[in-house]
């Protein structure tokens, strides 16, 4: 197990219900349980799993059949049992159940999920690759006091599903590139038992097949030499129960390389059959074990690494830590969020001094409101992104730029921020000008009714701030604001002529008057 997680202490001396995570994957259903103590810190309760190889449909057919759907339901039924003894209600607050790539890559993925939840009463979200990632991330934290996580530590991190190979690579703590590979365990030997080839003829595909993945992942990183290996996911760690027996109390251990490429072999030579009597393995296990070891081991050994290391945490540890810290969570990868929106602001070339300039406004107007919007610092993080990104549209056309800009946002991966996040970040930066929100906009009639509070909140605040640096020429960098009954009076230095901004804020204060009541009044500050 991981060390404790870190989560919000709760008030008041009623322990709230535990928390219940359900990963849907390719080979198996696993739920975990766990509870916040008094200090914020996480207790795990109780892990269950039953291994159902959802995989075998989807990655041969693209379609999950009937009699798997039913398994589903039974098992899930079995933890909804479970979920009632430990009085953990199902909704999404205090139970998430996530389906990583066979479920969402499978034509009728909707289907099972309605099944499910009619059911069970068990609602299915299917994560894509960023979100998996980013739960990946943040079930290292724990551990990021450890010496392989130190700060001066160049660390790749992957993990090998049923499905998919997941790869982040960081510097320093900060996230160099992450990445998604459609070369999972299952997946691959699937593929390649299609060719009905010799078992040798197999491994050297297999082996082509590695290869261009690991040599894709060593091509991306700079000065790849200088990266560990961090190995996550079941199969890592049974390689690492066989060959450093004791290793889960410390919640890493190290593995070398030389006797891992042994275990690798000998399991290759072995049949499913073989690994399932000689390991006592059961039948989705033994057929991901082999081809899962061999990705790990090629990307060492391209690396030039000694040794990898693996841990005791997995995407559910992630997920868990999501739901237990709230908007801790989103705080704690403030810096790889914004890392990512300034990459995806280079990327399409905006005008870099504005965006700046807008991101600081938008900030000192969010804190300067804080009583009038009563916000978390979740939204300041989501309207500086917004801020920074808002005319990424430009790239594409000046004209309706706004539009743009909300297409290539949903489009583009933020890392650390959930797709449901990305959708408001999107549409602030739909709202920045032009038209105010209608429930007949696309995206924003999804929306509930706080998700459509929360955006109109943050909208109004990133236009008034785009409206102060209307010529793109910085002559507004800060304001000092005083909020009365009836108005925000934004008070201004070193200026003496504001009948741009005046003129700006006239027509896009709009927005700002309908939802907080009050007119926008921007005045040079005398001086005393």
């Amino acid at each position: 197990m991981p060390p404790a997680l870190q989560g919000q202490p709760h008030s008041g001396d009623a322990m709230p219900p535990p928390f219940g995570v359900i990963d849907i994957g390719a080979t198996a259903i696993r739920l975990m349980l766990a509870q916040v103590n008094a200090d914020g810190t996480v207790t795990h309760l109780e892990s269950l799993q039953q291994a159902i190889s959802l995989g075998k449909d989807s990655f041969a057919t693209g379609y999950i059949s009937p009699a798997t759907i039913e398994q589903c339901v039974k098992c899930l039924g079995n933890f909804r049992q479970v979920l009632a003894e430990y009085q953990i209600p199902l909704r999404r607050g205090h139970l998430r159940a996530v389906a990583t790539s066979a479920v969402s890559s499978a034509s009728n993925r909707d289907t099972l999920i309605d099944r499910i939840y009619i059911a069970t009463g068990i609602e299915v979200e299917p994560v894509d690759e960023a979100e998996i990632i980013r739960f990946t991330y943040l079930s290292l934290l724990p551990f990021e006091s450890t010496p392989v996580l130190a700060a001066e530590a160049d660390n790749l991190v992957i993990e090998v599903g049923g499905g998919s190979t997941e790869v982040l690579a960081l510097h320093q703590k900060r996230f160099q590139f992450i990445r998604g590979y459609q070369l999972g365990s299952l997946r691959l030997r699937q593929q390649l038992e299609e060719y009905n080839a010799p078992a040798l003829k197999l491994r050297e595909l297999m082996e082509s097949q590695i290869s261009r993945t690991v040599q894709d992942i060593r091509r991306s990183l700079r000065e790849p030499e200088h990266f560990h290996v961090i190995a996550m996911g079941g199969d890592a760690r049974f390689a690492a129960s066989l060959l450093k027996p004791g290793w889960e109390s410390q919640g890493w251990g190290t593995l070398s390389v030389t006797k891992l490429e042994t275990l690798t072999h000998e399991i290759l030579r072995l049949s499913v059959d073989d690994l399932v009597r000689t390991y006592h393995l059961n039948y989705p296990e033994a057929e991901t074990l082999g081809p899962a070891l061999l990705i790990y081991l090629r990307l060492a050994q391209i690396l030039e690494q000694k040794s990898i290391f693996v841990t005791t945490a997995t995407m559910r540890d992630g997920v868990l830590a999501e739901m237990s810290t709230q908007d801790v969570g989103t705080e704690r990868l403030r810096p790889q969020v914004l890392q990512s929106v300034m990459t995806l602001a280079r990327k399409y070339q905006v005008d870099q001094q504005h965006a700046d300039t807008v991101r600081r406004l938008s900030q000192k107007l969010f804190r300067a409101l804080q009583t009038e919007h009563n916000l978390s610092p979740k939204f300041e993080l989501l309207l500086t992104a917004a801020a920074v990104l808002h005319d990424i549209g430009n790239f594409v056309a000046i004209s309706g730029h706004h539009k743009h800009s909300m297409y290539l946002v949903r489009n583009s991966d933020i890392f650390g921020l959930s797709p449901a996040d990305v959708d408001m970040v999107a549409l602030c930066c739909r709202y920045h000008r032009r038209a105010l929100p209608r429930p007949s906009h696309p995206v924003f009639s999804s929306l509930d009714r706080d998700q459509r509070i929360n955006l109109v909140k943050m909208a109004a605040i990133l236009r008034v701030a785009d409206a102060l640096d209307r010529g793109h020429n910085r002559r507004i960098t800060d304001v000092d604001v005083r909020i009365a009954p009836d108005k925000v009076v934004l008070q201004v230095r070193n200026v003496t002529d504001l009948t741009l901004e005046q003129l700006a804020l006239a027509h896009k204060g709009d927005l700002f008057e309908q939802v907080y009541g009050k007119t926008v009044v921007l005045q040079i500050q005398k001086d005393r």
